[in-house]
């Protein structure tokens, strides 16, 4: 099992329903925040992915997350 699907498996015992817990890990690659917009995601990669639709009113460009998740702030 990866590790993103193992904190998944962690939190799920927690008792929080699957759509609550995918809602709360943010997947990224070398280059930015997973979407369902990403074109050639491996598998484990599309079923973490965050909806598009769901971090459409997030206040920042998808360059400044990108680089907001890399540099940790």
């Amino acid at each position: 099992m990866r590790y993103p699907e193992q904190i998944i498996a962690e939190m799920r015992t927690e008792d929080l329903r699957e759509d609550d817990v995918h809602r709360r890990i943010l997947m990224v690659d070398r280059l930015s925040l997973l979407t369902d917009k990403l074109a050639n995601l491996l598998d484990f990669q599309s079923r973490l992915v965050q909806s598009s639709e769901s971090i459409r009113d997030w206040p920042l460009e998808s360059d400044t997350i990108s680089f907001a998740v890399r540099c940790g702030t």
